[in-house]
């Protein structure tokens, strides 16, 4: 597994939509790498092998070895480009191979990683990556926020991405979904490892440009690793958490669900509407209790 965590430099995954994308990706594809994409996901649902191997070969081409390459789902085409010579990844959509089929017969030095939707997914993904010997290099998780792509779809949220990562044994999570230069700052606060990000690329400001600016934000915010500390008690325990944690994010962490308990926070009650945004500070007391079903 490649170094990603959140105290290590921070990843810009840019993934293709098959539809804006011009059918000649190589200009397109160097202004984001100059702008600072660390991969590129050739991602082309439906096309055949032939025409991802086309398109997917283009950019390698037209990029430096800054950036890295990702096949999505086309295994076959990442191993076919690999063995001629062009040092691609690959990325495996839930729908797509399980990671423990897999894991043992890609090149060894090749980058791999998953798409997973919900923090049981990210768990189960990991699980069966390591039950084929080598770990995933990152798992893309989402959609955290609203996005167009995913009309009326309930997006997970950042209390979801917490959970996910609280289920990842340290190998790297990727926010998608609706992210942007603006969602940077929250994301990483929350222990994402890097962003993934799609019509963000084609903002007014231009390809390079708006691909720099989230570039920038991932850069300038720091790993949460470097924040500064402090200790809560919580159930009598005392735990170590970033300065300017809410109980919402605490709990999220632990994937326990605001709806299930009741919280006590310096030994008063605290409304479940004020849960999510309360923030902690230093020496706080929490007890959170769960409810218990009767009959």
């Amino acid at each position: 597994m490649i170094d990603g965590g959140t105290d290590s430099v921070p990843f810009l995954h840019v993934v293709t939509d098959g539809v804006r994308w011009p059918a000649a990706p190589g200009p397109l594809a160097r202004k984001v790498s100059d702008g600072g994409a660390d991969r590129i996901h050739v991602r082309l649902p439906g096309a055949t092998a032939r025409e991802v191997h086309r398109v997917a070969r283009e950019i390698v081409r037209a990029t430096p070895a800054a950036s890295t390459v990702v096949v999505h789902d086309r295994a076959d085409v990442a191993v076919a480009l690999w063995e001629e010579g062009e040092k691609v990844a690959v990325h495996l959509p839930e729908s797509s191979f399980d990671p423990a089929d897999l894991g043992a017969v890609l090149p060894r030095a090749m980058q791999w990683g998953a798409s997973r939707h919900d923090p049981q997914g990210v768990r189960l993904a990991r699980v069966s990556a390591e039950a084929s010997g080598r770990p995933l290099d990152w798992i893309l998780v989402g959609h955290v926020y609203a996005t167009h792509s995913h009309p009326g779809a309930v997006p997970l949220g950042e209390r979801g991405l917490s959970a996910a990562i609280a289920m990842s044994a340290g190998v790297p999570i990727v926010a998608i979904g609706g992210v942007g230069a603006a969602e940077v700052q929250r994301l990483r606060e929350r222990g994402a490892a890097g962003v993934a990000i799609l019509g963000a690329v084609f903002g007014p400001r231009g390809v390079e440009d708006e691909v720099r600016r989230v570039r920038d934000a991932l850069d300038r915010w720091p790993a949460p690793g470097r924040l500064k500390t402090m200790n809560v008690t919580l159930n009598g325990r005392s735990i170590e958490i970033r300065e300017g944690h809410t109980v919402g994010q605490l709990l999220g962490e632990r994937a326990i669900e605001v709806e299930t308990v009741v919280v006590e926070l310096n030994r008063e009650i605290l409304p479940r509407s004020e849960v999510e945004d309360r923030r902690l500070a230093s020496d706080d007391v929490l007890e959170v209790v769960r409810f218990v079903g009767g009959g």
